[in-house]
């Protein structure tokens, strides 16, 4: 599974999540924009468990009124029973990790 941004922007509240599934691996990282915020690895037993993990936590973040972001141009991002945002085009932050928290799933 490709590596994925959203962001969250209400009030004052300005938020990134991001993930990427490499084989039985999913890497989180989140945080503030315009900071590098926290990381967290994933191991599981399979491909097919990681990439449905992070499907459940995309469809999470959605749900919580994230949008997903785009490298060339906007995407809207809705969720059954909410109301549709649009999202605004900002180039992903680079995926470098600062820490790692392995769990086993």
């Amino acid at each position: 599974m490709a590596f994925r941004r959203f962001e969250y922007e209400s009030g004052a509240s300005h938020k990134f999540w991001e993930i990427e599934v490499i084989g039985i691996t999913y890497t989180a990282r989140w945080g503030k924009i315009g900071t590098r915020g926290q990381t967290q690895k994933k191991i599981f037993r399979s491909g097919p468990a990681a990439v449905r993990e992070a499907s459940k936590k995309m469809t999470e973040k959605l749900a919580k009124g994230y949008v997903e972001i785009i490298k060339d141009g906007e995407k809207t991002a809705t969720v059954p029973g909410k109301t549709e945002h649009k999202a605004k085009v900002e180039k992903p932050i680079t995926n470098d990790l600062l820490e790692e928290d392995l769990i086993l799933d």
